[in-house]
């Protein structure tokens, strides 16, 4: 009697172990995280790099430093400029926060150049967070826009010899009427 329940615990603890080991690449591939807009430096920090290991700069310090919504952010008031803070985390992706008077607004996350399975992995877990995504083809250019409550997901893909270049930009749905009443 004592073995048979010792070999249906030991099955059990190695079929728990396997399907474990199966869904650790699903959950850490799985990195979306829900934003809470407009919170401050420290709850950012708190949140959402807790390890301490990110860097923060400025984007006036780093003239060269490409992101698509701080772009449409200073298209809109570029009096702002010296009020934007990036907190980076470094890992896979890479993410850059983006804060305004020391508020998150955006996440950018850059996963740099990807396989094609990797990439649909990305659209996927998407997908299933924001519905079905609207889509514009553009030559090696393809743009994918998801619509949540709180939350607009852009992701910008270009294909580099059957790899992808991607990046994912999350940002509050209100962010420019915010902008605009600030």
């Amino acid at each position: 009697m004592k073995n048979t329940i010792k070999k249906k615990t030991s099955s059990a603890f190695a079929a728990i172990t396997v399907i474990l080991f199966l869904c650790i690449p699903i959950i850490s591939f799985s990195n979306n995280e829900e934003y809470r807009w407009g919170i401050s430096k420290e709850e950012t920090i708190k949140r959402h790099l807790p390890s301490g290991n990110y860097t923060s700069f400025s984007p006036a310090a780093k003239p060269e430093y490409d992101n698509k919504i701080l772009s449409f952010i200073l298209a809109i008031n570029s009096d702002i400029k010296d009020k934007i803070t990036i907190l980076r985390s470094e890992g896979t992706p890479q993410r850059d926060y983006l804060l305004i008077r020391d508020k998150l607004y955006s996440v950018m996350e850059n996963y740099g150049v990807i396989p094609a399975s990797d990439f649909e992995k990305v659209i996927s877990k998407l997908s299933s967070e924001y519905k079905t995504p609207n889509i514009q083809k553009d030559k090696n250019t393809v743009t994918y826009s998801f619509y949540g409550t709180d939350t607009k997901v852009l992701v910008l893909s270009y294909e580099k010899q059957k790899l992808v270049d991607c990046r994912v930009y999350h940002y509050a749905s209100k962010l420019f009427r915010i902008l605009i009443s600030e």
